[in-house]
Order: structure tokens, then C-alpha cells, then sequence
């Protein structure tokens, strides 16, 4: 069997990877067990596990202790970081887990992967890891220091660990000065956690209670999570979307312009790309998008919800123009500025597009081990 230890991903404050490109990776390199180590958190390790069951996961955690750093393997529950040394080691032992300090041969960075591994004989727990233990050997080391330094830098600089590419970023750039220089602007994450508490408390003020949160991704996928998170609710999504012609990892909506030439190339009408995985019979359920203009999206998205729902009702961020159904809830009313109107985050050329990458990544996958499904 063929191993990576310490492996970090994106849920990890210092790690890049997301769960796709290490899946693809190790794939890649033959290897057939993970030890995922993400720093005072399992949840990367135990949705890898969900995602990637082809490959035997181990769920670690770097834990961070009073008094240093402690790394746990073969954990159930996460081990609560800042205890003193003593209360971290108990907790992981606690749990059936075992205790090692990290090695001096690791994998903390994506581009490592393939470059270290190690053969040993197969095990299903923390006690017959121990007992293969003797066995294992190590058949591809690290590349020495500074040259790993030096492919870090230039493979983060190209954008293999981030949503864009190089020249994505470039075009991107270009397309934020003119959009600004046109007087454009943008909605910040913050602003949009603002709008979303507003709609909570609106909601709150009509006795309305549903029983689970739905976002529409793209656009109301970060909403969705906030609202649900205000509410204390459960939180799932479906997927709608228009027609795109791709460019790189950029779309017609992330193309200033692009727009009017895919409406004339291949139409404007919405797509359902997946429906909600909960089970929402007799529920309550209140959808989230984050603009309304025609009122498309959300009709399909009601559409596709279970004929024995209890009660749904809507709620958007934005009110662009009129429509033949308006949403129960909104934070604005824009009517009539369909064009003028500051871009969210999720359009590409928003300066905050990295960040509310990272969240699409970590929780357009519902697992039943996220917060995507519990706030």
C-alpha cells in the first residue's frame, strides 16, 4: 500500500489544495492512502473521505496546543485547539486515536505530492497501522529545501493553487479597471453578510420559520449559508444556471459584454444542474438567490422542490427589475438598474472573487460532516 502523510488542504489555514486536485493528484501518483492533517480541523479529511471513497482516508488534525503543536491520527471527533499539551493528547487518545510528532519527511504543499511516499503493509485502525508500522518504507523523498521553495513560488505565482490561471488574472484586471473607470463598483463580502442578517431579522419579524435554507448556486449559494446561519437552520442548495460559453476557468458572465453574445448564440433560458438532497417533505423551506430580474430562476427552483412541501417562500438580495412573482424577502430594492448595479463576488473580476472561492469550494459539495448541512 502506498501512503502520503500530512497531507494539508485548502481547509487548512497554510494549505492550497483543493479535495479535487489532491483526489486527481494522488490518483495520479498511484497512491493509495491519505493521512489528511489539516491544521485544528477534520472536516477537509472527513469530506475527502466522503467524496474520494476509492482511497483509504485517515483523519488527522495538527492540533494546536497551549504550549506547541500535537498531530493526531485515526480521529472520530476534532480535538478543540489552545488545551495544554496534556488535555490535547488526552482528547486524542480518548477518541481511539494515536499521537506523533511531524516528521521531518512531510507533504504540506500540493506540488509534494507523488514526490514523497510510503509502502507498507495494509491496515484498517490506529492499532494495525501500528502493528505495519515496522514495515513501512519510504520510496520517493522530498526535493531539497530551496528548490522546493523556488516551485512553490513560481507555481503559486501562475495560479495552480488558486481559482484563476496567470493570464485569467490578467484579463480580469483589465476588466475591473474599465468596469471601475465606468464608474462601476463592487458589494464586498461584508456588505453582503449585513443584507443577509437584515433578511434573517426580516424573516424573524413575519413569525416565518422554515425548517431548512436553500441557495441557488452560483449566485445564491453564500447568501444561502449566511441566512441559514443567522437562523440557526439547515442549509442545502440546487443548481440553476444560464447558458455559458467557457474561457479558461472564466464564463460569459465574468466577460464584460459577453453577455448579448451568448443570448444571441445560445439563448437565455435557465438550466437545472442538481436538486436539493434533503429530504424536504412537510417542510419549510425558504429559497435564497441573490439577484431578481425576470423571475426565471426562482420559478424553476420552486418547480423543482417536492409537490409535498409544506411552504415555500423566497428571498433575494437585489430586486433589479419587476417580475411576475417577487420575492417574500429582499435586503434591496434596485428596479430599473439591471445595468448599473455593483457586481457580487462570484463574478470573476470582483477583487473578492478569491476569497468567496475558497468558500465555493469548501461547501458547493453538501456532506453530512459540514456545516453545508448544520450551521
Amino acid at each position: 500500500m502506498r501512503c502520503l502523510f500530512n497531507v494539508q488542504t485548502i481547509y487548512s489555514d497554510d494549505g492550497y489544495i483543493t479535495l479535487s486536485e489532491l483526489a486527481e493528484r494522488a490518483k495520479s501518483s498511484d497512491i493509495d492512502c491519505l493521512f489528511i492533517t489539516d491544521k485544528n480541523t477534520i472536516e477537509g479529511a472527513q469530506r475527502f473521505r466522503e467524496r474520494f471513497p476509492e482511497f483509504q482516508t485517515v483523519i488527522g488534525e495538527r492540533i494546536t496546543a497551549s504550549d506547541g503543536e500535537v498531530t493526531g491520527l485515526f480521529l472520530k471527533e476534532k480535538v478543540e485547539p489552545y488545551q495544554s499539551m496534556e488535555e490535547t493528547v488526552a482528547a486524542v487518545r480518548a477518541q481511539g486515536g494515536i499521537v506523533g510528532s511531524t516528521p521531518d519527511i512531510v507533504v504540506a504543499y500540493p506540488q509534494e505530492i507523488g514526490h514523497v511516499l510510503f509502502e507498507m503493509n495494509g491496515f484498517e485502525d490506529a492499532q494495525t497501522f501500528i502493528d505495519s508500522s515496522s514495515s513501512m518504507e519510504i520510496i520517493r523523498k522530498r526535493r531539497s529545501l530551496p528548490g522546493l521553495q523556488m516551485r512553490l513560488k513560481i507555481l503559486r505565482a501562475w495560479g495552480c493553487y488558486s481559482a484563476l490561471r496567470l493570464p485569467e488574472r490578467g484579463i480580469l484586471m483589465i476588466q475591473r479597471l474599465i468596469f471601475r473607470l465606468g464608474g462601476g463598483r463592487f458589494v464586498t463580502l461584508c456588505t453582503i453578510d449585513k443584507q443577509c442578517k437584515l433578511i434573517s431579522e426580516k424573516i424573524r419579524e413575519t413569525g416565518f420559520m422554515p425548517d431548512i435554507v436553500v441557495g441557488v448556486a452560483g449566485g445564491g449559494l453564500y447568501p444561502a449559508y449566511q441566512i441559514a446561519k443567522h437562523l440557526s437552520l439547515p442549509f442545502d442548495f440546487l443548481r440553476i444556471s444560464y447558458p455559458q460559453i467557457k474561457i479558461g476557468r472564466m464564463d460569459t458572465d465574468d466577460i464584460i459584454g459577453a453577455l448579448f453574445v451568448r443570448n444571441a448564440l445560445m439563448g437565455n433560458k435557465p438550466k437545472l444542474h442538481q436538486t436539493i438532497k434533503s429530504d424536504c417533505t412537510g417542510k419549510k423551506v425558504l429559497l435564497v438567490d441573490d439577484d431578481l430580474t425576470s423571475g426565471r430562476t426562482l420559478k424553476m427552483a420552486t418547480e423543482s422542490l417536492p409537490e409535498d412541501v409544506d411552504e415555500v417562500r423566497t428571498a433575494v438580495l437585489r430586486i433589479l427589475a419587476e417580475a411576475e412573482s417577487p420575492p417574500d424577502y429582499f435586503a434591496e430594492d434596485c428596479t430599473d438598474s439591471v445595468f448599473r448595479h455593483p457586481r457580487f463576488p462570484w463574478i470573476k473580476y470582483s477583487p473578492e472573487y478569491s476569497r468567496y472561492a475558497l468558500f465555493r469550494e469548501k461547501y458547493l459539495e453538501p456532506s453530512t460532516h459540514s456545516n453545508t448541512h448544520r450551521i
